[in-house]
């Protein structure tokens, strides 16, 4: 799964659903922002991340920080 423009709202219920019906099947959803600032969501995929061993979140920036971190 893909996630930029449109936002994770159309997600939300698809990985809801994957993970009450298969909770084992490898789950990769990419987030993309341009800002650090623009990550919404961010902590509650990271904590979905930490119940759901086969849920691998992939936050990306398309402007990453100034200060190379």
């Amino acid at each position: 799964m893909v996630a930029t423009g449109v936002g994770l709202a159309p997600f939300v219920p698809m990985l809801e659903r994957l993970h009450a019906r298969s909770p084992t099947t490898d789950t990769w959803p990419i987030r993309g922002n341009r800002y650090v600032a623009d990550r919404v969501g961010r902590r509650e995929l990271e904590g979905l991340a930490a119940s759901w061993p086969s849920f691998h979140f992939v936050p990306v920036l398309s402007r990453p920080p100034q200060d190379g971190s």
